[in-house]
């Protein structure tokens, strides 16, 4: 059993303010040769290299995202584009292994392995959230055929592609910020891109602002895979936090986030 552990980051910003941490949380406790970090240009890598002195394996992708149209959140979702194509390249690079994706906001306190270990029977996903909670309507209601209904299960995207691709309906949206992929499970990591690809222009603005970047087109992918996947929700192991943390969508996340580097002495 061989856990890869893999994140992606584009821009010095990010960079500098949150990758270069997550690896150097990482690197503290695991083989570096078994950490990959996928940037998208050599002024990128040269700087990662600069600011994480023991990381060995940093990719550069290279990658046209800038044309991408999306404007949500000041167009920063752009980089999910850049992520989803970054993830389907370097998977290519880890048949027969797991493959831990973890996003930059994610900060580790000891190795992970042990904790990974009892959730490797198949695909495991750290977080998500429970899709009857956003619907009025009982999912055995929704007609699979009609793109107006499926939207009231999912957002936009997931909803266009469902309907396009003849795709099920999942109980649950994962988050794509942690998990780890099973290595039957690699084919997700094309089928995410060729769908964020297919989406890359579209959603572009009113309700389905949210539906943009690749957490919608992943959960797609997942679902027309059929992949027997399990976790889904931080609260279901709260034992994590023993190993790591993922700072997302938490009250003053910035905050706490350096706080906890400050407490690591990883600055």
């Amino acid at each position: 059993m061989k856990f890869i552990y893999v994140t992606v980051a584009a821009g010095d910003q990010f960079i500098k303010e949150y990758t270069q941490y997550a690896l150097k949380s990482l690197l503290k406790h695991v083989d570096s040769y078994t950490v990959y970090c996928g940037v998208n240009t050599f002024k990128e890598k040269s700087l990662l290299e600069s600011l994480v002195p023991d990381i060995k394996n940093v990719d550069v992708m290279n990658i046209k995202y800038k044309h991408i149209k999306w404007t949500y959140m000041k167009g920063k979702r752009k980089f999910s584009y850049f992520k989803a194509g970054a993830m389907s390249f370097l998977s290519k690079k880890f048949v027969g292994s797991y493959v831990v994706s973890f996003d930059g906001d994610v900060l580790f306190y000891r190795d992970p392995e042990p904790f990974l270990k009892t959730k490797s029977d198949k695909t495991w996903f750290h977080h998500g959230k429970d899709l009857q909670k956003r619907c009025s309507i009982p999912k055995d209601q929704i007609d699979l055929n009609s793109y107006d209904s499926v939207k009231h299960w999912v957002d936009e995207a997931w909803a266009y592609l469902s309907v396009k691709y003849n795709i099920p309906l999942s109980d649950r949206e994962v988050v794509a910020g942690f998990y780890s992929m099973h290595p039957k499970d690699h084919a997700v990591f094309d089928l995410t891109w060729k769908y964020v690809q297919e989406i890359s222009n579209k959603f572009i603005k009113g309700e389905g602002k949210d539906s943009v970047g690749e957490q919608k087109p992943f959960n797609a992918a997942l679902s027309k895979l059929q992949i027997d996947w399990h976790g889904g929700s931080r609260f279901f192991c709260p034992e994590h936090t023993k190993y790591f943390d993922h700072f997302f969508g938490k009250k003053d996340m910035k905050k706490k986030f350096r706080k906890k580097v400050k407490k690591l002495g990883i600055q």
